[in-house]
């Protein structure tokens, strides 16, 4: 019995050290691939998993302690790892981690099955580093006491690391200063209307097309097929991108709304598709529009539904959106067109333009004012999205890079749609605005883009609108009242939401407050965002009778 009992208690141990080993060698593997999924590392780096996984046996195990397991300890490290992971994987993808736009994605909906389903398949490999790290965590916490310790001095230094960084990111800049968010948010109530006739208008958001890009030394002739547009108008060479204003649906909101898009947060716990609404006491560009007469349409090649973007545009005022849904109809007997500009979001540019220059032959036939939006696709990273026909165009296949040879097709296919629209005289009375709906996220060139002064492309042109350079500090917010004024809406004081119309002499907000107190004005507003996403019976603005000139003052 003795015997029994003594071999018993040595081969106790032994299985644990195989144990604490095989938990060491997991822990290794798994923080060296994300490491090296993190930093682009060969596949040889996890030659470097067998050095850790020494290096933790000698630390740990070989003079280590060999209790009885622990059946029932949370492992602190598992939050921290998880969130590295996460980290990980959002700068390895779109170059920089942001938790409004994930938190805003999710609750306004992904409905884009194909481009989820690759992203997923991609976050595979940071996925495994992280799950072979928690497993192996888990067989040493509970198998080694002295490795358990070190578990939780690191973990608590994790914890408190991250409370650092969120006190030091709670906008205390904005707190310390008198103005709020909602202080500077003016309702927009259009002034009475003079006796000329507003202006038609195109939209067009061209897909992460950066006004960086006009830099010749680095991107070459990227932007060649805008500058003669350019020229003709208003050039804003001073956009930047402000927070919850770097994806698309949230590009879109700000020059439609005047505010940016923030997570809905305590207002609404749900998938925001179960909710009929998109900022529903928000008066937006179509809410004023709208009553004025104007036919509204949004075309794009992807599905409207993806981050609420349909919302956005039905629930305020806009009359039709054609989408990937729409496409799919239309050429349901013509299944080869589908397929030869089908890419991962959906179509390509040059179906949209083409579509795009139907609706606007239809709109000039009907005697009402009309605004067309068109948003592209061609510049999304991280290679971009070539249309069918740009393959015979020679300078832009002379392009070696793929993002850029993509962005200079599309500039290309506007270029043609807007040339085609005039030659028919479609343009008449009509003012044309472009713009990037966000600067560019990691793409082939990203280090270069990063490098330099990142600015968002925009510019309109039309009748009454001056030929010059805007290089005051504006942001897309500004946009609104802007589009607003170029087609004859008059406003006071050349406001509207949180914009400030770039055909005014005013200054924008963020030039007076400047960029760092603006953003972090953003990140600290409740109130606003609060008083947006809550539904109220109407948009008294929107239905507010127009007023004069002589009652507001306005020194315009």
């Amino acid at each position: 019995m003795r015997t029994g009992n003594r071999t018993d208690i040595q081969r106790i141990p032994d299985r644990i050290v195989f144990k604490q080993t095989v938990g060491a060698l997991l822990i290794s593997v798994g923080s060296v691939q994300i490491m090296k999924e993190y930093y682009g590392l060969p596949d040889l780096i996890l030659l470097f998993a067998v050095v850790l996984s020494i290096f933790l046996y000698g630390l740990f195990i070989k003079n280590g302690d060999h209790h009885k397991p622990y059946n029932s300890y949370f492992q602190l490290s598992v939050v921290p790892i998880i969130a590295v992971g996460t980290y990980c994987y959002f700068v390895l993808k779109f170059g920089f981690f942001d938790l409004s736009a994930i938190a805003v994605h999710l609750q306004l909906g992904l409905d884009a099955p194909d481009v989820v389903h690759r992203y997923f398949l991609e976050a595979f490999n940071i996925t495994l580093g992280v799950a072979l790290f928690i497993a192996g965590n888990a067989i040493l916490v509970r198998n080694n006491s002295k490795y358990r310790g070190f578990e939780r001095i690191v973990s608590l230094l994790f914890f408190a690391a991250l409370t650092f960084w969120i006190v030091s990111n709670s906008n205390l800049l904005a707190k310390d200063n008198d103005v709020r968010l909602a202080d500077l948010y003016r309702e927009p109530t259009p002034l009475s209307s003079d006796s000329a006739p507003l202006k038609n208008f195109i939209h067009v958001y061209l897909e992460s097309t950066e006004g960086t890009y006009f830099d010749e030394s680095q991107f070459g002739d990227t932007m060649a097929p805008l500058k003669p547009l350019v020229s003709r108008g208003l050039n804003a060479t001073n956009m930047v991108q402000i927070h919850n204003t770097g994806w698309s649906s949230a590009g879109m909101t700000a020059a439609n709304c005047g505010v940016p898009l923030s997570p809905i947060g305590l207002v609404a716990f749900n998938n925001f598709d179960w909710l009929d609404a998109f900022l529903p006491s928000a008066v937006c560009l179509g809410d004023i529009l709208n009553k004025k007469g104007y036919q509204l349409s949004f075309i794009l090649g992807a599905n409207a539904r993806f981050s609420g973007v349909d919302h956005l545009y039905i629930k305020h005022g806009f009359d039709d959106i054609l989408d990937l849904d729409h496409f799919k109809r239309r050429y349901r007997d013509d299944p080869m067109a589908l397929a030869r500009s089908k890419q991962d979001w959906g179509l390509q540019d040059d179906i949209v333009f083409d579509a795009a220059l139907e609706v606007l032959r239809a709109r000039n036939a009907k005697a009402a004012p009309f605004g067309l939006v068109i948003e592209t696709i061609g510049g999304h990273a991280p290679d971009g999205f070539l249309s069918p026909r740009c393959f015979s165009q020679t300078d832009i296949m002379a392009i070696e890079i793929n993002v850029l040879r993509a962005v200079k097709c599309t500039n290309w296919l506007l270029a043609q749609f807007l040339a085609a629209a005039e030659r028919d005289g479609l343009l008449e009375n009509t003012i044309v605005v472009v713009q990037s709906d966000h600067l560019s996220m990691k793409n082939s060139i990203y280090s270069q883009l990063t490098s330099r002064k990142r600015r968002n492309l925009f510019f309109l042109f039309g009748e009454g609108i001056e030929a010059r350079s805007h290089t005051n500090k504006v942001s897309p917010v500004d946009v609104y009242p802007t589009l607003l004024e170029a087609v004859g809406v008059r406003l006071p004081d050349s406001r509207a939401g949180l914009g400030v119309s770039m055909l005014s002499k005013r200054k924008s907000w963020i030039d007076i407050h400047g960029e760092a107190l603006f953003n972090a004005m953003i990140r600290s507003d409740r109130e606003l965002n609060a008083r947006l996403w809550t539904r109220s019976d109407a948009k008294s603005v929107a239905d507010a009778p127009a007023i004069s000139d002589a009652s507001t003052g306005n020194t315009n």
